[in-house]
């Protein structure tokens, strides 16, 4: 149980004693870390620990030369808990054989957060703010994005959606399962008000999954015709001509954005391809500053890691990305039942590929260490299969 709080405690902390609280957080990680590991386990070091090592390597290399303003805050806040979570969930489904830990933090974590973020988006207005940052308003609209529980929108809705995945992957207890359909939904209201188009097409096709994985196709298949039959009267009512409808669906403005910033971000990795410009560095670049496009961050995970990082710090996360993938499809294909919660954490993997197209996703601290914690566990439920727990 106090893992499955650490999300939400981390939060509170955060919140009551600002940057210091960041210290009690990883603190608590290791904490945790510490009496996991005290159980009896088989040392294994393999290929995803050396890919982890080598990316920590290059965070330390990035924010020790160029780095731009706070990124010692970064890498306290947001690498620091991936990497401890990330060995936290690999310790921790090797104890327990099973993900049902991350269920419950998934539950918690979504009866606390998705109301809060539920609210702001009704009333418009920050319910818990934080110092530093606000609800970020859509474009021309009046709507806002929700950040509930968290400090950032993005943080606010990857975090949610990575719930959602962990709640519907089929990792509840069996006295428990009553509760998958109430609380996703609970996280999926919260989601669709957040207004990022990203979070809206993970969560159709976790939905469509998870329908289909219980042998609901034909549901499917309906409520796709009835969402095409509104989606048209819509059109046809003149929502279309709606400020929101145009800034969500069919301003191309934003794309146009992330093309130039795509642009930009090779032009920085070419200036220092081996070890980047530094973390958190992009920003200050000469080049991005002399751009006339308003974006200044890489809105990219991969091409950011390239080019504040360098190739030592890119490759090493397509390396982590590439054996998480691996390791989630020999959980899947083999034959025998699946540990509980196996499922769970699968699909919190897959969520994180498509925002990471669009975000730094491991540059928020809540979904940082969510994105740990589930990776991880991939890795300890494939060791506790492969036998390697004693």
């Amino acid at each position: 149980m106090p893992i499955a709080l650490t999300p939400v405690l981390s939060l509170i902390l955060l919140k009551l004693f600002g940057s210091p609280g960041v210290l009690i957080v990883a603190a608590t990680l290791a904490a945790l870390l510490i009496v996991t590991y005290m159980q009896p386990m088989k040392f294994t070091l393999g290929v995803p620990e050396a890919a982890l090592v080598v990316f920590a390597i290059a965070v330390a290399i990035g924010a020790a030369h160029g780095g731009g303003a706070g990124v010692r805050m970064l890498v306290l806040h947001s690498f620091v808990p991936f990497f401890l979570s990330w060995v936290l969930g690999r310790a921790l489904a090797r104890v327990t054989g099973s993900g049902e830990t991350l269920w419950w933090m998934a539950v918690i974590f979504l009866i606390i957060s998705a109301p809060l973020g539920i609210l702001e988006a009704v009333t418009r207005s920050d319910v818990i703010a934080y110092p530093s940052t606000d609800l970020v308003t859509i474009g021309v609209t009046d709507f806002v994005r929700p950040n509930g529980l968290v400090a950032t929108d993005i943080d606010f809705v990857l975090s949610l959606t990575i719930c959602v995945a962990l709640v519907l992957g089929g990792s509840a207890p069996p006295d428990r399962s009553s509760w998958v359909l109430p609380i996703a939904l609970l996280g999926s209201a919260a989601i669709i008000l957040s207004s990022f188009r990203t979070g809206w097409v993970v969560l159709a096709a976790l939905w469509i999954w998870w329908l289909v994985k219980r042998g609901w196709l034909r549901w499917v298949l309906v409520g796709a015709a009835v969402a095409a039959i509104v989606f048209g009267i819509a059109l046809l009512a003149g929502v279309a001509d709606s400020a929101y409808f145009q800034e969500r669906v069919t301003n191309p403005s934003n794309i146009t954005a992330r093309s130039e910033v795509f642009g930009e971000t090779w032009d920085v990795f070419v200036t220092n391809p081996v070890f980047g410009v530094g973390l958190n560095a992009f920003q200050i670049n000469p080049l991005v500053l002399s751009s006339p496009s308003s974006v200044n961050t890489p809105h990219n995970l991969w091409f950011g890691a390239f080019a504040e990082l360098g190739l030592l710090g890119g490759l090493a996360l397509i390396l982590i990305a590439a054996v998480t993938a691996h390791m989630c499809w020999e959980l899947i294909r083999r034959n025998r039942p699946l540990p509980v919660g196996a499922h769970g954490v699968v699909w919190a993997c897959a969520v994180l590929f498509p925002f990471s197209l669009g975000f730094q996703v491991l540059s928020v601290p809540v979904s940082a260490m969510l994105a740990g914690l589930v990776m991880g566990s991939v890795r300890g439920l494939l060791l506790t299969e492969d036998g390697a727990k004693s």
